[in-house]
């Protein structure tokens, strides 16, 4: 299924993460969301587990 955001196309995906990482993500989302507060907190924890992939990418090359 698509899914458009800021005019982008994206798909919906689903991940399978262990409780204490939901919960380190779903606290670093609270705390981001007081800068931000016209954010959610999906979108806040989809642009911390992109920032992760990033930085993970970074370190292989």
């Amino acid at each position: 299924m698509r899914v458009t955001r800021n005019n982008q196309k994206m798909h919906r995906t689903t991940l399978d993460i262990p409780d204490d990482l939901y919960f380190f993500l779903k606290q670093e989302a609270l705390e981001r969301q007081k800068q931000d507060k016209e954010a959610s907190i999906a979108a806040i924890m989809r642009e911390l587990i992109e920032e992760y992939k990033a930085k993970r990418t970074k370190v292989k090359k």
